[in-house]
């Protein structure tokens, strides 16, 4: 394994610098395996796990550069699109993730978790987690919505001047409004209630369910137990739940019974520190986005607030899904009518509409698929 000592002679002995590479800022980013004692002393003599170089500046200006890992096939693949020979965005954003996953930046802090495979799965702690991820959810729903009427608010607004403006041709017309930017119109399309992809009210049912039918789990009870059990407390509570209320004064309410508890409030579990952190960062993007100072401070904050829809949402459907089937198995989701969190999805309107985009896009191929 190198050390860090030997690995900066390598850097420094490897070619001369090359101005337009210098003009971008070239850094190395190096792992270490452990600190040691911390003797800063010693800081050549860590071993290292993974170096990687990256270019922090801008492309523009240096023509010809190409981003590590970039070849000239690359540039012909690309056609010379973006910038010829610059990588589509898609892939620079992939870049940067492994760069950043390389160097740490992706790490959390604290021992890293154990496999999945061991991990408990106790009821308490599952509980938690949904708690958590339904404070994130709800906060992001909330910038969404936000974002979304400030958005909605200002288009109407542009919309009345223009009018106005039509009325009284014999005055100077005013400046013109800035266009409403891509990142703006894509907040648009994730408002809660339009594609189905914000998860609070099912995470918040999951939880509904999961206290309503938590008599015998933990206690000995086996998957079957608590599946029925789970069954009849959720046919007690839908009937105790139907029951007519008109008519009676609150003396004369019925009693829940007693053999089955009234749901406690799914507020007894409070998010947990992390989640009340991210829930302040979501906060914040939302207020940029809606009521930033300058349409470019409004869409910078409606750009970084996709950036944390698009994670959230597609570590949903990865990350999280994969623990929810986990989840399902050992506690029994699927009885206890609490996993809706991963299976109420409008996935139905996308399966049906794939063969026919994909038999499009296919015919696209028709003008160049010729052998003269």
């Amino acid at each position: 394994m190198q050390t860090f000592k030997e690995a900066a002679a390598a850097i420094t002995a490897h070619r001369p610098v090359r101005p337009e590479e210098a003009a971008r800022g070239k850094l190395d980013y190096v792992q270490v395996a452990d600190w040691g004692d911390g003797d800063r002393s010693k800081l050549g003599e860590l071993r290292l796990v993974s170096h990687v170089q990256q270019y922090e500046g801008s492309a523009s200006g240096t023509t010809g550069a190409k981003s590590p890992g970039s070849s000239q096939s690359d540039s012909n693949n690309n056609g010379g699109g973006e910038g010829g020979g610059v990588p589509p965005f898609h892939m620079q954003l992939a870049r940067q993730l492994q760069m950043a996953e390389a160097r740490g930046a992706l790490a959390v802090a604290g021992p890293p978790p154990p496999p999945l495979a061991e991990w408990s799965f106790r009821e308490q702690r599952y509980e938690q987690y949904l708690a958590d991820q339904l404070a994130v959810h709800e906060a992001l729903e909330t910038a969404l919505r936000e974002a979304a009427a400030s958005i909605a608010t200002t288009a109407a607004a542009n919309k009345d001047d223009a009018a106005n403006v039509s009325q009284q041709a014999s005055q100077p017309p005013p400046p013109p409004s800035p266009p409403v930017q891509d990142a703006v119109h894509a907040l648009m399309h994730l408002i809660p209630g339009r594609l189905g992809l914000e998860r609070s009210g099912a995470i918040r049912r999951d939880l509904e369910a999961l206290r309503a039918t938590a008599a015998g789990i933990g206690s000995g009870a086996t998957t079957a137990d608590s599946a029925t059990r789970a069954d009849s407390n959720l046919g007690s509570v839908a009937l105790y739940g139907r029951v007519e209320l008109a008519g009676r004064s609150s003396a004369e309410v019925m009693e829940p019974p007693s053999a089955v508890a009234a749901p406690p409030s799914i507020e007894n579990t409070a998010a947990g520190p992390m989640a009340r952190s991210y829930v302040q960062v979501l906060r914040r993007l939302g207020r940029v986005a809606a009521a930033g100072e300058d349409e470019k401070e409004r869409q910078l904050g409606a750009l970084r607030l996709l950036a944390h829809a698009a994670v959230v949402y597609l570590a949903g459907q990865a990350v999280c899904v994969r623990l929810g089937a986990t989840a399902t198995e050992r506690l029994a989701l699927l009885p206890r009518r609490a996993a809706a969190t991963y299976h109420e999805y409008p996935r139905e309107a996308v399966f049906d509409e794939v063969a026919s985009a994909m038999q499009k896009t296919g015919l696209l191929l028709s003008a160049l698929a010729h052998r003269d």
